[in-house]
C-alpha cells in the first residue's frame, strides 16, 4: 500500500518521535550505571563488546578498537543517517592521560523495509571500528579503556539498549603484534568503509536526483548521509546512458524537503547528494 505524501511524512514523524522517547526513558539491561567489565555484555537483543583489531598497543602508534554488536536474527541496529525512524548507535570512551580517539568510522548499511519506512542499519555481527592514538610516551605493561554503549535495536518491535564495557590490552614494545580474535571483523568493516571518492556528475530533476557513474557499473546503491531529504522506500534502479557520459545513471527520489534544497544548486545540491554509493559493493563517497 501506498501512503498518501501527507500521510506518509506522519508515519515518519511519529515513528522517530517514539522512538527517541523510548530510548530516554526506557531502562536498559546493563545500564551504563553499572560498572564497566570486560567481554561480552547481552542487552536484550543485542550482544556488545569493546574490542580491538591488534592483540596489543604500541606506544606511538595508532590502533583501531570499535564496538562488536551481534544482532539476534531478524534483529538489527541503526548507521549514522538511521533513515525513516530509529537513531545511530552512540560510543563515549573513556580513555587514559595521553590518548586519543577519533568518531566512529561507518561501515556502509543495508537499506531495511519496514513498510511503510526504510531505515539504514545492520544486522549479523559486526564492528563500528574507530581510531586509537597511542601516547609514544606510555608507561606501564596493561592499558583499561572504558565506553559507555548506547543503540537502539528493532525487529517488530524497538527496544533501547545500553552498557558499560571495557577493554584490557597489554603494551608491547617491539616485535610484530599479532591480530586479535576479532580482527576478521575489523577486516570486514574496514572493506565497508568508504574508499576514495566516486567522478559521480550529480543534476537535480524535479523530485529526483540523478547521480551519473561512469560504466560498467552492474548494481549501485545510493546511502544519503543527511536525514529527510530522500525517499528511503523507495527503488534505486540503475539505467545505461549513452554519449559523452556514458556509464549508467543512479535515479533517487527526494523528499519536497530534498528537492526544494537541491533545486538550489551549487553547495546546497552537493549537501543533498553527500552520502555513500556502494559500486558493485565498493563503497565510495
Amino acid at each position: 500500500m501506498t501512503l498518501p505524501t501527507s500521510l506518509r511524512a506522519l508515519s515518519r514523524a511519529a515513528s522517530a518521535a517514539l522512538l527517541a522517547l523510548l530510548a530516554a526513558v526506557a531502562p536498559a539491561a546493563a545500564g551504563t550505571d553499572a560498572p564497566a567489565r570486560t567481554g561480552a555484555v547481552r542487552v536484550d537483543a543485542v550482544e556488545a563488546e569493546l574490542v580491538a583489531q591488534d592483540a596489543a598497543l604500541v606506544p606511538g602508534r595508532t590502533a583501531r578498537i570499535g564496538l562488536r554488536l551481534r544482532h539476534d536474527p531478524h534483529w538489527h541496529t541503526y548507521w549514522r543517517n538511521p533513515g525513516d525512524s530509529g537513531l545511530p548507535t552512540q560510543l563515549e570512551l573513556t580513555l587514559p592521560p595521553g590518548f586519543e580517539a577519533g568518531s566512529i568510522e561507518w561501515p556502509a548499511p543495508q537499506r531495511l523495509f519496514i513498510p511503510p519506512l526504510a531505515n539504514y542499519g545492520y544486522e549479523g555481527e559486526l564492528v563500528l571500528p574507530l581510531v586509537l592514538r597511542v601516547p609514544a610516551a606510555l608507561e606501564g605493561t596493561r592499558v583499561r579503556i572504558g565506553a559507555k554503549a548506547s543503540w537502539l535495536m528493532c525487529r517488530d518491535i524497538c527496544i533501547p539498549g545500553e552498557a558499560a564495557l571495557a577493554l584490557e590490552l597489554p603494551v608491547q614494545r617491539d616485535g610484530p603484534v599479532a591480530g586479535s580474535a576479532h580482527a576478521t571483523l575489523f577486516d570486514e568493516a574496514l572493506r565497508r568503509l568508504p574508499q576514495g571518492s566516486v567522478p559521480a556528475r550529480v543534476r537535480v530533476d524535479g523530485e529526483m536526483l540523478s547521480i551519473g557513474l561512469p560504466g560498467p557499473v552492474a548494481t549501485a546503491e545510493f546511502f544519503p548521509y543527511r536525514a529527510g531529504l530522500v525517499r528511503n522506500d523507495e527503488p534505486q534502479v540503475l539505467y545505461a546512458t549513452q554519449g559523452d557520459g556514458a556509464g549508467v545513471r543512479l535515479p533517487v527520489r527526494l523528499s519536497h524537503a530534498g528537492a526544494r534544497q537541491a533545486r538550489e544548486g551549487g553547495a546546497a545540491l552537493a549537501a543533498t547528494a553527500e552520502g555513500v554509493v556502494v559500486v558493485d559493493g565498493q563503497p565510495r563517497e
